[in-house]
């Protein structure tokens, strides 16, 4: 049987958020891929979310328990890299070849680039507004696609709220537990790098940093956003299997 393959989010996102990407992957490498939720989004909504990434880590290392993952490979976008980069720090052995999609590092990049100025403040327009769904899904859309151009996936998004709704209060803990998260690599990991280089969301040189600062290696894609599991699946799942 293949490796299994751990799956992670980024910020106020769940697994039904992997969409397409996720019966592409289990058809061109492996169908053996388990998606966690974080505490206050998705399976685990009505939780409430922790204040920091590592209290998130221990979550997922919970879930992997339960479901009796011992190894696994692990494909990280966004705030669920820094997820799993805590998850290092606890269980190193645990992982095996890790890929990290539009991260970034509080110790590693400053704060206006790991999150755009004017996507920031669209953001917080979102956030005063916050029961307007639509609005909502549809600024997130704007801010992290660039080539999907088919906006009814923002009625997907919308509907995914409507079933495993995530409160402000999840949002701004996430928030700020992203903002306050630093890397520091102690041991010798198997860490590829995937960016976009019109991320309107997260510089790109965000990503950039991280591979100057640790010598991961890293490939950037030329006009995808910063989701790149919606905008480039298939761009995404070359350069896997490449790298394995």
């Amino acid at each position: 049987m293949s490796d299994t393959w751990l799956f992670l989010r980024g910020l106020t996102r769940e697994q039904l958020h992997w969409g397409n990407f996720l019966p592409f992957f289990k058809e061109q490498v492996t169908p053996n891929v388990f998606c966690i939720d974080y505490p206050g989004v998705g399976e685990f909504y009505q939780q409430e979310s922790p204040w920091s990434i590592a209290a998130i880590a221990d979550h997922v290392l919970i879930q992997l328990d339960q479901h009796k993952i011992e190894k696994c490979h692990v494909l990280a976008h966004s705030m669920g890299g820094m997820v799993s980069a805590a998850m290092l720090y606890k269980q190193p052995d645990r992982f095996k070849k890790i890929i990290w999609m539009n991260t970034s590092f509080s110790n590693v990049s400053p704060w206006y680039q790991r999150l755009n100025i004017s996507g920031a403040v669209k953001h917080l327009r979102s956030a005063v507004f916050y029961q307007n769904l639509y609005l909502r899904e549809k600024t997130t859309y704007q801010l992290t696609t660039n080539l999907h151009h088919d906006v009814s996936l923002v009625d997907e998004w919308v509907d995914i709220q409507k079933k495993h709704p995530v409160s402000r209060s999840t949002f701004f803990r996430q928030l700020w537990a992203a903002s306050q998260f630093a890397f520091y690599p102690q041991l010798q990991m198997q860490i590829l790098l995937l960016g976009a280089l019109k991320d309107h969301f997260v510089s790109p040189q965000c990503t950039v940093d991280i591979a100057d600062s640790f010598g991961f290696p890293y490939f950037m894609h030329p006009e995808a956003g910063h989701d790149l599991p919606v905008d480039a699946p298939q761009w995404v799942i070359d350069q896997i299997k490449q790298w394995l």
